[in-house]
């Protein structure tokens, strides 16, 4: 019986295993045909392709993609399918999941792309260490044709944790790589989540599935396009949401009024960029519940302010102290 099984598994593994790749798409028919010509171009060929166009039908970006599409209608396990209506993307990659026939899974945003032999070392890392159910990699991203920066695979002790903290580890939800018994056993992605996805999906994941990392660099983050990203207000819902949901997970740790700060922190710093100074006030006052705002952090808000010319206001809303004045003075003529 023990040999039955050894033999078993041994077949599954030199077993040709097909891999699912799912392109959710939303308004970038400019974009899609750079990340599916990647896919098509990969070294491994046991692929099974997968888009899911969430366009409205009556408008201009799914007519667009239809006519972008039809010339991959041909190609042997490639399937195109239509949304009835914008749903999210959360929606359209559990569109994928549930007619994907790959054993595993990978996701790719429309405007991202794979360096070709991508998949097939991501395949023989997992074929080698069967322990491990989900991978990832190193990656760069890059804006306009420039790379701005790289992630890269560094040694975590809690992984969770780490996304816990909105520290996206895997850089992009396009470095997801999933044995697709496993993603299917937590049912996909929680479609109540219009942002946070991919961070909500792995945090579920990690619960009873081990990870390992591969540190090459072999997925691309285009961040050229930043039409569809939520404004503060939305995006301090989601993270509410992100935090009705996982709040069991983050009390189980003892510094969990930091994981609350780092999370709120962040939406901080994006007030500051696009000049939103009511959600600054508000977001100031949801972060004084769980920790006070260091001087290293004030400092980082006010090379940020400097930038955007709005320190008087951001003086007249904080009282500083002599240490956090001083600094600042240094901070200035450092930064002159």
């Amino acid at each position: 019986m023990i040999l039955g099984d050894m033999m078993n598994r041994k077949y599954i593994r030199e077993r040709i295993k097909v891999v699912t790749v799912i392109i959710p798409t939303y308004k970038r028919a400019d974009k899609i045909e750079r990340a599916i010509k990647s896919v098509l171009n990969q070294t491994y060929k046991e692929i099974e392709l997968i888009v899911v166009d969430d366009n409205n039908p009556d408008s201009e970006d799914r007519k667009n993609m239809e006519i972008k599409m039809k010339k991959y209608e041909e190609i042997p396990n490639f399937k195109y399918i239509k949304h009835e209506r914008n749903k999210n993307g959360a929606v359209a990659r559990n569109t994928g999941i549930n007619i994907a026939q790959g054993e595993y899974v990978t996701f790719l945003d429309d405007d991202d792309y794979f360096p070709k032999e991508r998949i097939e070392k991501l395949v023989n890392l997992l074929e080698e260490n069967m322990q491990y159910n989900i991978a990832y990699t190193g990656g760069i991203t890059c804006k306009d044709d420039n790379v701005i920066c790289s992630f890269k695979v560094e040694p975590i002790k809690d992984y969770k944790k780490e996304l816990l903290l909105n520290h996206s580890f895997i850089g992009t939800g396009s470095n997801i790589f999933v044995r697709s018994e496993a993603l299917k056993s937590i049912n996909g992605f929680d479609e109540t989540f219009a942002r946070h996805q991919d961070i909500e999906v792995l945090i579920r994941l990690l619960r009873n599935n081990s990870i390992i990392g591969l540190d090459e660099c072999l997925v691309v983050k285009d961040n050229s396009d930043r039409n569809n990203q939520p404004n503060i207000e939305n995006f301090i819902k989601v993270k509410k949401h992100f935090f009705e949901k996982f709040e069991k997970d983050i009390n189980e740790y003892q510094d969990s009024n930091n994981i609350f700060f780092e999370n709120y922190f962040f939406l901080l710093k994006q007030s500051v960029l696009i000049k939103d100074k009511k959600n600054f006030r508000l977001l100031k006052e949801e972060i004084g519940k769980y920790k006070r705002i260091s001087v290293k952090e004030n400092i980082a808000l006010f090379k940020i302010l400097i930038k955007r010319s709005i320190i008087k206001e951001y003086h007249k809303k904080i009282q500083l102290n002599m240490e956090e004045k001083e600094l600042f003075e240094q901070f200035k003529k450092a930064d002159n």
